[in-house]
């Protein structure tokens, strides 16, 4: 580790700091500036609709979504086994198999993903059987033997069958020594016998492009990921991609999409990335890189393709903001910021009532706090013995919890891999209502769908600009208030019972913190943190046997300090990450201590003690590269070795003024630190 601290004062060397921390600050938020160059939306909900139920617009959780031109829904529940026709509203048209029909054409095993063409055709994924045709060595009279297979079911535009399509269409028995089946009766009332090889009801997804062609992804087995892509009238035209991350190859993807332009798109979840093919199958191209940036994507899972020919990709990217009660909210500032700013915030603004904490005390404290999030651990991971209610241990996690936000995103790039944008979406845990909303689907305008995992209703939302949102700001306050009474009474070493002197007094200490938290982007995190303290002490003082000297004394400190700080993380990657923090901090306070005599009559002997303080901290903490870091901090202090300028005037038995003491300074500080490691 090398490292450089430079500390410099006097005007000239000054002038010479604060150009260039001029500088160190204009190319920090030029930094901002670039890293936030591609604007960030939001999600902002449009209407509800659903709802728990079999049928008749209810649904379970296991769903899958498909959208037509005219903003319709279809819905493919694998729980109920049935598809449904739902309004742009969310209004209940129709469903497969119909509630009056007894023996629907086809039987539905487990629907899986939807999807529907321009002509309203429905394409269903699911899993079917197949007769397995007869060798010319076998026996014609012996039992059909079939084979399951997953499939599309095929739908017109009012729900009636129309054909299933298996996705694999053996044409003889698999070669092995002795193959297990199964006894079943087809559906003619035959004897039969059927074979269940592993992975016949492994999920597939799929799409249809505008010439009403259907793509087919089947991608669960490592041996065989493929896209199979089937004419209208069910044949199969060709099939291309394989397992890899070359060309044209993807590992375990998860999803397709046919863009508008006849693009075929798959989600190569394994590399973290896109894979686009032309409408024949043919590679074009593959785009995004792994990361939770710009044009980059984490597992992507789920692809959309809107009529505007762009690409909405739903991935794994999650950014958690948690913050426990238990966590004294002087830690709630950035990690970031530098011991020496601590150092600022502890001696800009001293309380003359409340001694600071030794480093006993600090580290006690600090024992004190670990010992309290130790504890929630416990709780969080269920090892506390004495709530084994669930319910109990949830609602304690909740009222230990100051703000739990998860916020999740999708990306849309255009189908030649452009990038465009990202929205985001957050859910408060601490909504009884929305904490548990999933992503479920996209329909061709671009709009998002959550589905509450409580009451399994449907949410819409429009994807909107950039904006601040108010309701997304993480607002603490914490307000204490401390009253005291003291009275006090001292008798010097003599014989009698007479108090020497006795003094009566009333403290006040209050202090207000509000703390607001926002992510302007989950790259992008801006604090504003204010406190402000108010201590006031006022009472008598008064001697028995000297009257005169009795005085009344009032004294009151006012401090405020006001803290904002900006946080970009440059480069999320674990091991390439790289943040920058750009901070200012103000602390004002004023003091004022009068004091009179009891009996001006008597004694006019009084003394006047105001006082001022105002120091700034300005500061950059900044990752230039991953294994370099640089601390540029500029430091006012006014003064820099009290607690106040002061102003104090005494006046004597007359109540003339006969003196004016002044105790004054300051000091300015540049600090640069650059810290290498190799």
């Amino acid at each position: 580790m090398v490292w450089l601290d430079v500390g410099l004062k006097g005007d000239r060397r000054l002038t010479v700091a604060k150009r260039i921390t001029s500088l160190l600050v204009g190319g920090a938020l030029a930094a901002l500036c670039v890293g936030s160059a591609f604007a960030t939306s939001f999600l902002e909900f449009d209407r509800a609709f659903g709802g728990k139920g079999s049928g008749g617009g209810g649904f379970s959780l296991d769903i899958n979504l498909a959208f037509d031109g005219d903003g319709n829904v279809y819905v493919s529940d694998a729980a109920t086994r049935i598809v449904q026709k739902l309004g742009p509203d969310g209004a209940y048209l129709f469903q497969y198999p119909g509630t009056d029909v007894e023996a629907p054409e086809v039987v539905l095993v487990e629907p899986g993903d939807i999807a529907v063409d321009r002509a309203g055709n429905i394409y269903v994924a699911d899993t079917t059987i197949v007769a397995i045709p007869r060798g010319k060595d076998e026996a014609s009279d012996g039992p059909t033997i079939y084979i399951y297979t997953p499939c599309v079911h095929q739908f017109d535009s009012s729900g009636a069958f129309v054909r299933t399509i298996p996705v694999d269409a053996p044409t003889a028995l698999p070669k092995a020594p002795a193959i297990p089946v199964k006894q079943i009766i087809d559906s003619h009332g035959h004897h039969a016998l059927a074979i269940q090889p592993t992975g016949y009801d492994r999920a597939i997804r799929i799409d249809v492009d505008p010439q009403g062609n259907l793509f087919v992804l089947d991608a669960e087995r490592k041996s065989s990921q493929v896209v199979h892509k089937i004419s209208p009238d069910g044949e199969k035209i060709t099939s291309f991609g394989r397992y890899g991350s070359g060309d044209g190859e993807f590992d375990s993807p998860m999803d397709i999409a046919v863009g508008s332009d006849g693009s075929v798109l798959v989600a190569d979840t394994g590399n973290h990335r896109l894979v686009r093919f032309d409408n024949d199958g043919d590679f074009v191209s593959a785009f995004a890189s792994h990361g939770v940036g710009s044009a980059e994507v984490t597992a992507p899972a789920y692809l959309c393709a809107t009529v505007d020919n762009r690409i909405l990709v739903k991935d794994d990217t999650k950014f958690v903001r948690r913050e426990l009660r238990s966590v004294s909210l002087e830690i709630l500032s950035l990690s970031a910021f530098s011991g020496g700013q601590r150092l600022f915030r502890e001696n800009a603004a001293i309380n003359s009532f409340r001694e600071p904490l030794t480093d006993t005390e600090l580290l006690a404290r600090r024992l004190g706090r670990l010992e309290e999030l130790s504890l929630l651990d416990e709780i969080e991971n269920d090892e506390q013995d004495e709530l084994e209610d669930v319910a109990l241990q949830k609602a304690v996690r909740l009222q230990n919890t100051l703000y739990h936000s998860v916020i999740h995103r999708v990306v849309r790039f255009g189908v030649d891999g452009t990038y465009i944008d990202s929205a985001t979406y957050r859910l408060d845990q601490l909504d009884e209502d929305l904490n548990d909303l999933a992503f479920v689907g996209s329909d061709p305008m671009g709009n998002v769908y959550l589905q509450d995992e409580s009451d399994y209703t449907l949410r819409r939302y429009f994807i909107v600009g950039f904006g601040i949102r108010l309701g997304d700001v993480d607002a603490i306050s914490s307000t204490r208030v401390m009253n005291q009474t003291n009275e006090f009474l001292e008798d010097y070493e003599d014989i009698d019972q007479v108090a020497d002197t006795t003094q009566d007094e009333t403290v006040l200490n209050a202090s207000q913190r509000f703390v607001f938290n926002y992510d302007v982007t989950p790259q992008l995190n801006l604090l504003l943190e204010n406190t402000a303290i108010l201590a006031r002490r006022d009472g008598n003082q008064e001697y028995p046997e000297q009257v005169e000297n009795g005085i009344r004394f009032e004294d009151e400190n006012v401090d405020n300090d006001l803290y904002f700080g900006i946080r970009r993380i440059m480069n999320p990657n674990p091991y390439r990450y790289r943040e920058m923090t750009l901070f200012v901090e103000r602390a004002d306070g004023t003091s004022r201590l009068d004091s009179d005599a009891l009996f001006p009559e008597l004694n006019k002997q009084a003394s006047r003690q105001d006082g001022n303080s105002s120091s700034t901290l300005v500061g950059l903490d900044w990752d230039v590269f991953r294994n370099a870091n640089l601390l540029v901090q500029y430091f006012d202090y006014n003064p820099s070795e009290t607690s106040r300028n002061y102003t104090r005037e005494f006046f004597d038995l007359e109540g003339n003024l006969y003196q004016v003491l002044r105790t004054q300074n300051q000091s300015k500080v540049f600090v640069g630190e650059l810290n290498v490691k190799f």
